[in-house]
């Protein structure tokens, strides 16, 4: 009986899975309503990020309602301050890391949406006597 070689062939897997992002607060809660006057956001990945690929910028206020300022971090971790805009006593601002804002450190693109909202007012309250 004559035997057949066994033929193998080799793979790479490094594209197992994409990274995710969590944005969160240790100061205000996702979705509720505070008159303070910024709040320190973490921005956490599944997987290492990348350093060169996710900058401050890749950091989206929608509407233009905030500021975002202190960008640091590494590896999965990152932090930054938001800051509402000097022209608004109240509104719904929210944050966004947008699909494709960067990419783990083997390569794997961001594809997910992660935001987090605050709701921010400083209008005092009014009362009416009738």
């Amino acid at each position: 009986m004559q035997m057949k070689p066994l033929i193998f062939q080799a793979y790479t897997l490094t594209k197992l899975r994409t990274p995710t992002m969590n944005i969160f607060s240790s100061t205000q809660r996702n979705n509720s309503t505070t008159n303070i006057s910024g709040i320190d956001l973490t921005f956490e990945s599944t997987k290492d990020i990348s350093s060169a690929t996710f900058t401050s910028s890749d950091i989206v206020v929608l509407n233009n309602l905030g500021t975002i300022s202190n960008f640091s971090g590494s590896g999965k971790t990152y932090n930054a301050r938001l800051t509402p805009s000097t022209d608004i006593s109240t509104g719904t601002i929210v944050v966004k890391v947008n699909p494709g804002a960067f990419t783990d450190t083997i390569g794997n693109l961001y594809e997910s949406d992660a935001s987090f909202t605050w709701n921010y007012d400083i209008l005092p309250p009014t009362v009416e006597i009738s």
